[in-house]
């Protein structure tokens, strides 16, 4: 477990407002941790990490450098980090999962067809259906 954000706090309205629109003109902004919630990272080692993004709770087990079963219970899944939080509506709740290798996302700049094959053969080999 690297990242647990136990200390989330959820963006007000204005201040969701100010990011987007200061990211619409093109200012250079680093909110990556308030546009995708509350998250959990999972380091799997050898350069593979994954990300659970969006989350309304993270257990209270679930702490930076503790480890994680296969198959255990991290958090509650939600819309922190979207709008729909900042206006205090349950709408767009889901979750947002990312694969990371050796730093880079899981696909990048490959066309979803590609990402699908890619993900389909991580999670056959893996013993995932």
């Amino acid at each position: 477990m690297i990242r647990a954000d136990h200390s989330y706090s959820p963006m007000t309205l204005s201040d969701y407002e100010y990011h987007t629109t200061q990211s619409q003109k093109g200012t250079v902004t680093y909110v990556e941790k308030d546009f995708g919630g509350r998250q959990v990272w999972i380091d799997h080692g050898h350069g593979v990490m994954t990300s659970f993004n969006h989350l309304s709770s993270i257990h209270k087990n679930i702490k930076v450098g503790e480890k994680v079963k296969q198959g255990e219970s991290i958090g509650t899944v939600g819309n922190s980090g979207l709008l729909e939080e900042a206006k205090n509506i349950s709408d767009n709740i889901h979750l947002h999962f990312e694969i990371w290798v050796d730093g880079e996302f899981l696909g990048n700049g490959l066309p979803p067809a590609q990402v699908r094959k890619l993900l389909q053969f991580f999670f056959k080999r893996n013993g995932v259906d």
